[in-house]
């Protein structure tokens, strides 16, 4: 059984399955510059390619055309579950462990990206020892 379908199990046992929100229609994109909430947050495009590699991740998930690098997951109508999601499309794409604790403290792309940048330098430090 998946991590999510074990939490939705749960959720659905104590009674809170009524407020999990629906996933996003695969027919319905979004703009992304229409969800800007934070005006730390300007919707600068993804420019590294970690910060891309996340972007499409994000985009399939959220079905969110070109999500801004600097704008939260949760901004852009993701959710907990779905950032779980995130964390095992993340350990596909970069071969890395990301500690999904770890993705609830970073929540933009940007933020991501550098997350995956610190966990390969920790990986090549303990490889060297």
């Amino acid at each position: 059984m998946s991590a999510e379908r074990a939490a939705t199990d749960m959720w659905a046992r104590e009674g809170a399955s009524d407020r999990l929100p629906e996933p996003v229609p695969e027919d319905a994109p979004v703009e992304a510059a229409t969800m800007l909430e934070d005006e730390a947050e300007t919707g600068r495009p993804p420019e590294t390619e970690a910060e891309k590699i996340i972007a499409d991740i994000w985009s399939e998930l959220l079905g969110v055309e070109d999500p801004p690098a600097d704008v939260t997951f949760f901004n852009l109508g993701g959710y907990s579950l779905g950032l779980m999601r995130v964390a095992a499309q993340l350990q596909e794409a970069f071969r890395l462990t990301v500690p999904v604790a770890d993705l609830f403290e970073r929540t933009t792309i940007a933020a991501q990206a550098e997350l995956v940048e610190q966990l390969y330098a920790e990986q090549l430090a303990e490889l060297a020892d």
